[in-house]
């Protein structure tokens, strides 16, 4: 099985080609009626190549800095 991938790395497109020897890519999700791609990103992107399985697993929330409010001038 062969996959294509195209993606924008700041300075261009890349694409890049993976062909399995053996087993198959398992999806994040399907893509939709009439659709012939799917967006991931980057995260789901390495592991699915890594050939983790990704139906059960689970995105934890992360923490982000709360916004500063403006300095008054």
């Amino acid at each position: 099985m062969e996959r294509l991938l195209l993606f924008f790395d700041r300075t261009g497109y890349c694409i890049v080609s993976k062909r399995l020897e053996a087993g198959t890519f398992r999806m994040v999700r399907p893509a939709g009626d009439g659709q012939l791609h799917v967006e991931v990103d980057a995260a789901e992107l390495g592991l699915m190549l890594e050939g983790i399985e990704l139906a059960n697993a689970k995105r934890r929330k992360r923490w982000r800095a709360p916004a500063r409010p403006e300095a008054a001038e």
